[in-house]
């Protein structure tokens, strides 16, 4: 991941990752400062979530789908995000809502 990220030529990386150190989160953090290139690390059921040195950290969650207008089918996707952590900032918590194509954040305060 961290040779993905050093690469001009693309626009994000995404990886899968248990779990990280602090030392190699550091080294992607500089890789992604030099290229500019987005990383995103999903983690799933981290043991240790405060060691790290990203700028951000997100939970993204499922909600229910929304049906607009009794149409037929499952309904339009919504998620529960978390802002959790965020250098230099607040945490935020919201809905994102894709209803007719848009993306819609409704802002919440955190509990």
């Amino acid at each position: 991941m961290e040779e993905a990220l050093k690469c001009h030529g693309v626009a994000a990386v995404i990886g899968d990752i248990k779990e990280i150190s602090l030392v190699a989160s550091r080294r992607l953090q500089l890789a992604v400062e030099e290229s500019a290139v987005t990383g995103f690390i999903i983690r799933h059921a981290a043991k240790n979530i405060q060691s790290n040195s990203f700028v951000s950290r997100w939970r993204i969650t499922p909600l229910p789908t929304e049906i607009k207008d009794d149409l037929p089918g499952i309904g339009f996707p919504r998620w529960n995000v978390e802002l959790q952590k965020i250098r230099n900032g607040k945490p935020e918590h919201g809905m994102l809502n894709t209803s007719t194509a848009q993306l819609l954040l409704q802002k919440k305060k955190c509990p």
